[in-house]
């Protein structure tokens, strides 16, 4: 309605504009202004009355439609009813919580709320309380028969773990694992003894009845026990080029290494030789300022053959289900916390000759990683032969 009358407003001012237009056209100037002055206050005059009464119409109209409303009940989901709640819901203060009494063993459950039944309210649902339920009587058993129930129950003892052992094994007789044993305990350290858990015995030698095989020890109550022998084998030791062109040693050195908890992988490609290395368990050794590439893997292909010889290119070679074994027993069992080995900051490089890292106050630094001690050997049992003439 306001928009309507400033609209006539306009035309008639625009009328009489033209009107004087004309006059001025005719030439009676002084015809034009007096007529112009008239327009300009009877604009002025309807300007006015417009203003008052597009804003009277407004506020009447307004009034009415809000008369209305209020007069109709409200919708429930429109914005007509949810203002209002909103406001009410600021404007009151949240009830008091009280006490709910303790209720019956039964459910108590309130009647479903109609859409018509307004306000809604809040349903309190008693858990139902547990009966429980009558359990046959249990045969008595004498008291003698119960006591000799409980002498013959077998005692657990705590196991070491293991997987299960596969074709490949190749367990030697028992005076040659008691000779293995004695070598490898005597090679230890007491620091070194009592930092790990599990001991990968192997032998790098050419010849031998020990040459080119691993033999897994595990720590016990009684000592090592030993898990697995297998064949292996280890470096070619020599100098060879690889598949980018590079000079590299294939030399398997001897000494002490620990595991890298952050390369153990089911699947790995070797870049430098461009052959598949399944079931990697990378060395956590440093070498002049490198972390070097030396790993336990499995082996595929022709290369099975070899095992029992020197034919890799460093590092120590096992037959698939060997490898597969070995990598998954280690995982499943040994991860903690084991000492780290001391570095030679001149050489950028860590030890591999069993030497332990200390702080300051003479204990040993730890980390976490897999408590798994690799001892590589160059010793193939030959003095077992010569004791036989």
């Amino acid at each position: 309605m306001r928009r309507l009358l400033i609209q006539l407003s306009g035309l008639y001012l625009v009328a009489v504009t033209a009107f004087c237009g004309t006059g001025v056209v005719h030439e009676r100037p002084d015809w034009a202004h007096a007529v112009r002055t008239s327009a300009i206050e009877v604009n002025d005059a309807v300007s006015n009355w417009t203003r008052q009464t597009a804003a009277s119409v407004h506020n009447s109209v307004t009034a009415w439609l809000d008369d209305k409303t209020a007069s109709e009940p409200s919708l429930r989901g429109t914005q007509l009813e949810e203002q209002p709640e909103q406001q009410t819901a600021q404007a009151t203060p949240p009830p008091a919580v009280t006490p709910v009494p303790p209720q019956p063993a039964h459910t108590q459950i309130a009647p479903t709320p109609t859409p018509d039944s307004l306000p809604l309210r809040t349903v309190r649902i008693t858990p139902e309380r547990q009966i429980p339920r009558a359990q046959p009587p249990k045969a008595q058993v004498p008291d003698t028969q119960r006591d000799l129930q409980v002498a013959q129950a077998p005692v657990a003892e705590p196991a070491v773990p293991h997987a299960a052992p596969h074709a490949d094994d190749h367990l030697p007789p028992a005076d040659q694992i008691a000779r293995v044993r004695e070598r490898l305990r005597a090679s230890l350290s007491a620091e070194l003894y009592a930092g790990f858990d599990l001991f990968l015995y192997v032998s790098k030698a050419d010849h031998g009845p020990w040459a080119q095989h691993m033999y897994v020890f595990a720590k016990d109550a009684d000592g090592l026990r030993m898990l697995h022998a297998w064949p292996v084998s280890t470096g070619r030791e020599d100098k060879e080029i690889d598949m980018n062109g590079d000079r590299q040693s294939t030399e398997t050195p001897a000494g002490y290494y620990q595991l890298d908890p952050g390369r153990m992988l089911r699947h790995y490609t070797s870049v430098q030789w461009n052959a598949p290395m399944p079931f990697a368990m990378f060395f956590n050794w440093i070498d002049r300022g490198n972390a070097t590439g030396l790993a336990i893997h499995g082996v595929e292909g022709q290369e099975l053959t070899l095992l029992g010889t020197r034919a890799s290119a460093g590092c120590i070679r096992l037959a698939p289900d060997a490898a597969k074994n070995l990598f998954n027993l280690i995982k499943d069992n040994y991860r903690g916390l084991v000492p780290r080995f001391a570095m030679d900051r001149r050489r950028s490089s860590m030890s591999n000759r069993g030497e332990l890292m200390h702080d300051g106050d003479g204990e040993l630094v730890r980390a976490q990683g897999y408590r798994v001690l690799v001892y590589i050997d160059g010793y193939g049992g030959d003095d077992m032969v010569s004791a036989l003439y």
